[in-house]
């Protein structure tokens, strides 16, 4: 129990089983339980996965859901262990930085979950040698958080090569880090694909059509700008010849007013 509340999984295999191990014997080193909020508020777990510790294979951790542990393994984890010999694998829980960068060894065990979904990076346990000769078992973000994104991504790859394993996962691309948008499986998505060209296409057409309709209401406007200039210049037209035409009748009539005088 002492080497679960210092997260150093049990290095003698045991196949006496006892709260914290498999059916099997082995060390269940960590859960990471999905919660959710009920609508008296209150958080609830709806599902669990176990991080198992696998010491004869290469890959030495094992990302296991509680259907697959048993109940037996399960209830004596969560039920029969106190809450300072359980570890909590959720993201933040166990307090990483970047100053621990110094204590990590190499990487000896990494699983992921094959449930998660086809966009997102798959949710992971990775196991690492540490310090003084210890071990910790943490999730990927938290291992990114203390090795940077580009150089975590670099050792769990690095680990499965040199060990012959298979990537549950895409490899990391040559040009840089994986991304989220890499991070689906090497089999590309179709379904995803096909969503995503509907998309494109939708809001392609969706643009024309704004600027179709952009363009007719800025024609119109002209037009109405163009009719509105014409009638007032023909309003002041006709108006500025109505004036000069009386200014031309009164000349007229004193001209024939002074010929007539000057005629006397």
């Amino acid at each position: 129990m002492e080497k679960l509340r210092k997260n150093k999984p049990n290095l003698n295999f045991d196949t006496k089983w006892k709260p914290g191990l498999t059916e099997q014997g082995e060390d269940i080193v960590g859960m990471a339980p999905t919660r959710q909020t009920t609508a008296l508020n209150e958080v609830v777990p709806i599902r669990c996965k176990f991080a198992v510790y696998k010491p004869t294979e290469k890959n030495k951790i094992a990302y296991v859901d509680s259907s697959e542990l048993g109940e037996r393994a399960c209830k004596g984890y969560l039920k029969d262990i106190p809450d300072s010999g359980r570890l909590d694998l959720g993201t933040g829980k166990q307090g990483f930085t970047r100053a621990d960068r110094a204590k990590v060894g190499k990487v000896v065990g990494f699983d992921c979950d094959p449930e998660t979904a086809p966009n997102r990076y798959p949710t992971g346990v990775v196991l690492v040698t540490w310090e003084a000769g210890e071990f910790r078992v943490m999730n990927r973000s938290d291992f990114r958080k203390i090795m940077t994104m580009k150089c975590a991504d670099k050792m769990i790859e690095d680990f499965h090569i040199k060990n012959d394993l298979p990537f549950k996962f895409s490899k990391r691309v040559s040009q840089g880090p994986i991304s989220r948008s890499s991070s689906r499986s090497n089999t590309p998505d179709l379904a995803f694909e096909s969503h995503l060209e509907t998309r494109l296409t939708q809001l392609d057409n969706k643009l024309a059509s704004y600027v179709e309709k952009s363009d007719q209401k800025l024609n119109d406007f002209r037009k109405e700008i163009d009719l509105k200039f014409e009638a007032m210049m023909t309003a002041i037209t006709q108006q500025s010849d109505k004036k000069f035409q009386t200014i031309m009748d009164d000349f007229n009539g004193k001209f024939v007013e002074i010929r007539e005088g000057v005629k006397l």
